[in-house]
């Protein structure tokens, strides 16, 4: 059976912090540009032909941030999806620059639900709730190089869970 036969009403994002990334998602450019319509095609795809209604994001800088940004975008034409938010902390934020605070907190305002991991930043907390994305989804959508780290940990759980993941590389669109 392909997923094009299966009903998906859940997808969870993982993806690259932006200093994993092959081009800086700071400066608009014609790859950002790239990657950025090919996830929303992807995400496009699945509410048309899956049956998705929900999405869960990680909201940490990076990929997470881009997929909740194309997630609220595409309300404006499917108003009954609905973007949850899957936090490892409530002070997640604590360390990042002022301009990316406030977008995530203009992020995690408009979302649906929000599940917060632990009330305060501990050693495990970011995998434990990328584990609890995937315990929650019926597909994983990553953006990956291939390299170490949390998305790559993700995907494995993902693949032990017998979630399915779509993958897509961002070097692809260099």
């Amino acid at each position: 059976m392909s997923l094009s036969d299966t009903y998906i009403n859940t997808i969870a994002f993982s993806g690259l912090r932006p200093q994993k990334m092959p081009f800086s998602m700071d400066t608009p450019s014609s790859s950002l540009y790239a990657l950025r319509t090919a996830i929303r095609d992807r995400i496009v795809w699945h509410i048309e032909n899956s049956g998705v209604q929900v999405f869960i994001c990680g909201m940490a800088l990076g990929i997470d941030t881009l997929c909740a940004e194309l997630v609220l975008e595409l309300k404006q034409t499917y108003p009954d999806i609905e973007l949850h938010a899957a936090i490892p902390c409530r002070n997640q934020a604590v360390k990042w620059r002022d301009r990316d605070k406030i977008r995530y907190g203009k992020l995690l305002i408009q979302c649906d639900d929000v599940y917060c991991h632990s009330e305060e930043y501990t050693s495990t907390c970011m995998i434990e709730r990328n584990f609890y994305m995937i315990d929650h989804c019926d597909l994983l959508l990553a953006v990956w190089t291939g390299t170490p780290g949390g998305t790559a940990k993700t995907i494995k759980y993902a693949e032990e869970s017998k979630v399915p993941t779509e993958l897509i590389n961002p070097n692809d669109f260099k």
